[in-house]
């Protein structure tokens, strides 16, 4: 990179890596007299239904505490396909469904729920296409004896939003791969990070995922170009982790073809950026997705299509891929 054939700045930093797959849906929070009030704010995009199986489903709750009371809520999810399929989601049995919002020791505080989604009887298989999730935060009070039921004590949220179906495993170039170290150019020197590569068959892009340095702050716009340099899709990033692997489902995913080149980017937002020099001199394959060998790990100005590389370095710019 300009500065890049120079000194640069390498931090060496403990890596925390994160996963949040999802597109943001922002709702108002339950009501609350006491204690902590409540919002869904992410809904993920996209549900793989592989070989069958039942699938696990992130949505991201938001507790904003109005004093030092706890506040219990009961989550509940279903999933209806196009198809007429039905499914319930069943958010983590030890605890019946129930969510503890603590004030008085965790204070405002953001959490990833994990359901795992299961079928009424008779089960009609979920197909590949579209959706409908349905998310309810109901809070609740009680139980006035041991072993009764929770009252519902306020207005429920609800959260809906059209998921993807896929009945492959999605797929990265990547994987859990962590970079060398991360580095600066110095001060206002930002560019459009990106990678090359090409899919063994026709699929989807369905996110896309850069990994984040310690110091990396700003805005983060991902991208999808084609070998002409035609931006093809673009997303931008919320709800990022301090640091690690961060991922943004695009609004729509975009179809690509089989043994085309297409390029992922990302741009740094406050000069920082994750980088192993010489991590792209050979293929890298996961899947059916690979790494183009040459003139890989492209920088240039932020916003346009890179076409400078130096010496094959791998910015962990990567995509979320499938079928």
């Amino acid at each position: 990179m300009g500065v890049r054939m120079g000194t640069r700045i390498r931090q060496a930093c403990v890596i925390a890596a994160t996963v949040a797959l999802a597109s943001a849906v922002m709702l108002p929070p339950a009501e609350a007299a006491t204690g902590a009030a409540a919002a869904i704010t992410k809904l993920p995009a996209k549900i793989s239904v592989v070989n069958g199986g039942n699938p696990y489903v992130d949505v991201q709750v938001s507790y904003s505490c109005e004093n030092t009371q706890t506040r219990t809520y009961y989550l509940e999810a279903s999933l209806d396909g196009a198809n007429g399929a039905h499914r319930v989601l069943g958010f983590r049995s030890d605890t019946g469904g129930l969510v503890t919002a603590d004030c008085n020791h965790h204070g405002a505080k953001s959490e990833i729920l994990r359901f795992l989604v299961s079928s009424y009887s008779p089960v009609v298989p979920l197909v590949k296409g579209k959706a409908t999730l349905l998310v309810t935060l109901d809070p609740r009070g009680g139980p006035a004896t041991p072993g009764g039921w929770y009252i519902s004590t306020g207005t429920p949220v609800t959260a809906t939003a059209t998921v993807t179906v896929s009945t492959s495993a999605p797929q990265t170039i990547f994987t859990t791969q962590t970079p060398a170290g991360y580095e600066t150019d110095g001060a206002s020197v930002n560019y459009e990070l990106g990678t090359r590569y090409t899919s063994t068959v026709n699929g989807q892009i369905a996110a896309i995922r850069f990994y984040k340095a310690p110091s990396e702050s700003g805005t983060h716009t991902g991208r999808i170009w084609n070998a002409s340099g035609q931006q093809l899709a673009s997303v931008v990033f919320s709800g990022e982790t301090a640091s690690g692997w961060q991922e943004q489902a695009l609004t729509n995913p975009l179809a690509i073809t089989a043994t085309t080149e297409y390029m992922v980017t990302v741009n740094t937002g406050n000069t920082y950026y994750s980088a192993t020099d010489g991590g792209l001199n050979s293929q890298i394959a996961n899947g059916y997705l690979k790494t183009i060998v040459g003139s890989n790990g492209r920088y240039g100005p932020v916003g346009a299509y890179p076409t400078n590389s130096w010496q094959n370095s791998n910015y962990f710019r990567d995509v979320i891929f499938t079928q």
